[in-house]
């Protein structure tokens, strides 16, 4: 099975690109997975340092509960509190009770305040333990909260949480009926002391429900949900900005915290060796674009110039020479003896051609001797027939019309004559057959004005209405049209000739072989010879360039000539 031939580009494409694509891809998938890597190590050493703080957050919000659970059992002073009959009483125990808690609220950061609250029929007891200051409008919410009926069914065993002015506190709360202690638990009041990433001050950290409501920093106000995922770390957008969000829930209470810092994408995660090893790679990916601009320039468009000069050549344009001053030394030699070659081959065409030229210039001067004699015998036996009917005036008047015809016939018909000359030629012969036969053939002739001086081969319309005449089977009326015209076909001039005749066109077996007269040679034949001569004369005059047809049309043969529009020149 024949292959399909490579080209040197396509080859040189081949062996390069094998080399230097898989080896780019294998470094650059190397790089991206070291890079991969150390991203996961960043978000996992995030995610350690987010557990760690959630973890002591947990341990908050237990001992918290503990300390309270701790204060309700019987013969404790909340027992005491809670059974007081007088303000006094339960001022003491109250004062009792916030002295063994107020300590604790210096163990951990994170407690806001401790809390008492009594109702006795129309008596309000409430006794608040801050860690630090709050505002006015915080306290008096928190009063308010506590006054107001607390179902402690619905309230006990949980964190709930309370909005603030400017942030969300955790409240559990634990009692008897309208007694109750209560500890609030204020995330933000964490320093995240055991969080190494706070350096970085783009980044943010918030505890939030697990539903995704915001318990501390700006993201309160503004209302922004960050439910928990099972995917701890994913990407979100803020302000059309595109963050790291990374959460870690506290144990199994309904909270999480949160971590929000800018995307800076791959290139931050980078070492510097890793940057310098991805620009290398950049700057071999341009070297390959620039190594083969380098080899088109010097190889492949020196290589596809000359290949488009050979096919130029092998088209017949041998005028064409390759240019042989390459900086290849292998292209310099192709294109000298290239050019050597072609030369050579000019010389052995034009030698060839001259040989051609005569060969030709024989060969017409054949058809104008084959051609003659075929108009001699149709006027000597004219003529014989005259003298059998004593047409003796006739006789003396054709032989003058002959005269005129045989000065245009024995001239040099090798030469092209003009459109005028030979239409004269036609009019001499119509002349003759008028003299010949008593029904005289009717010429017209409806010729363009600027077709007049136009050169056409000897005989050529001549030959045409001759057939029309002879070949004729009703002669009592013969109409012949002759018309001209100049025309133009894809920007190139040609003379369009038509000989038509009313004599009931030609048989489908003649129009079958006159107009497939390349594929017949009438050259030494001694039929169809007029026709034959036009046609070959016409072909090795004009090449591929004129057209013959034959046709009928409602009852008229007709035949067509299309030859280039050639003027003659006229001497001054």
């Amino acid at each position: 099975m024949k292959q399909n031939p490579k080209t040197i580009k396509q080859i040189l494409n081949i062996s390069f690109l094998s080399v230097s694509i898989p080896a780019l891809i294998l470094l650059l998938v190397l790089t991206c997975y070291t890079i991969s890597r150390q991203i996961h190590a960043d978000q996992s050493d995030t995610e350690i340092q987010l557990s760690q703080v959630t973890t002591h957050m947990e341990e908050v919000l237990k001992r918290s509960e503990t300390q309270l659970n701790n204060l309700v059992v019987p013969g404790s002073p909340f027992h005491s509190f809670h059974y007081s009959n007088t303000q006094l009483e339960k001022y003491q125990n109250a004062y009792t009770i916030l002295q063994i808690l107020r300590p604790i609220l210096t163990q951990d950061s994170c407690l806001g305040g401790f809390f008492l609250y009594s109702k006795e029929k129309s008596d309000n007891c409430y006794y608040p333990s801050f860690q630090q200051h709050y505002s006015y409008e915080d306290q008096k919410l928190l009063k308010d909260y506590f006054m107001q009926p607390i179902h402690l069914s619905e309230e006990r065993n949980r964190w709930i949480p309370f909005m603030l002015s400017d942030r969300v506190v955790l409240i559990r709360m634990i009692g008897y009926d309208t007694t109750i202690c209560a500890v609030m638990v204020d995330p933000s009041l964490d320093n995240f002391s055991l969080f190494a990433g706070m350096s970085d001050s783009d980044m943010h950290l918030f505890y939030a429900s697990l539903e995704g409501t915001s318990y501390t920093s700006e993201f309160v106000t503004r209302k922004l949900l960050f439910p928990y995922e099972d995917n701890p770390v994913r990407k979100i957008t803020l302000d059309k900005k595109t963050y790291q969000f990374i959460s870690s829930p506290v144990g199994e209470y309904n909270l999480q915290l949160c971590c929000i810092f800018p995307y800076k994408g791959i290139w931050s995660h980078m070492n510097l060796f890793q940057k310098v090893l991805i620009s290398c790679m950049i700057a071999l990916l341009f070297s390959i674009s620039l190594i083969g601009m380098y080899l088109y320039r010097k190889l492949i468009y020196p290589i596809n110039t000359l290949m488009e000069t050979m096919q130029k050549v092998g088209n017949g344009n041998l005028s064409l020479r390759v240019n042989d001053n390459y900086d290849l030394l292998e292209l310099q030699r192709f294109g000298q003896t290239f050019n050597e070659m072609l030369t050579k081959i000019n010389d052995l065409k034009l030698e060839a051609y001259e040989k051609k030229l005569d060969l030709k210039q024989a060969q017409l001067q054949y058809l104008q001797l084959q051609i003659r004699p075929h108009f001699y015998l149709n006027c000597l036996k004219s003529l014989y027939g005259m003298a059998e009917k004593k047409q003796y005036g006739e006789i003396q008047e054709s032989i003058l019309a002959l005269s005129e015809y045989f000065r245009y016939i024995f001239r040099n018909n090798i030469e092209l004559v003009s459109l005028e000359e030979e239409i004269h030629s036609v009019s001499s012969y119509i002349k003759l057959q008028q003299l010949y036969f008593s029904c005289w053939p009717e010429l017209g002739i409806d010729i363009s004005a600027d077709t007049t001086d136009v050169l056409v081969p000897p005989l050529s319309i001549l030959t045409f209405v001759e057939n029309s005449i002879k070949h004729c089977q009703d002669r009592s009326h013969i109409k012949i049209q002759l018309k001209t015209a100049h025309v133009s076909i894809e920007q190139q001039d040609y003379l369009n000739i038509t000989i038509s005749d009313n004599c009931g066109g030609f048989p489908l077996e003649a129009l079958n072989t006159l107009n497939h007269l390349e594929e017949h040679d009438f050259l030494y034949k001694d039929y169809n010879v007029g026709i034959y001569n036009i046609y070959y004369r016409m072909k090795m005059i004009y090449e591929n360039q004129s057209t013959l047809a034959f046709y009928n049309i409602e009852n008229q043969g007709c035949v067509e000539l299309l030859i280039p529009f050639r003027e003659r020149k006229i001497e001054s």
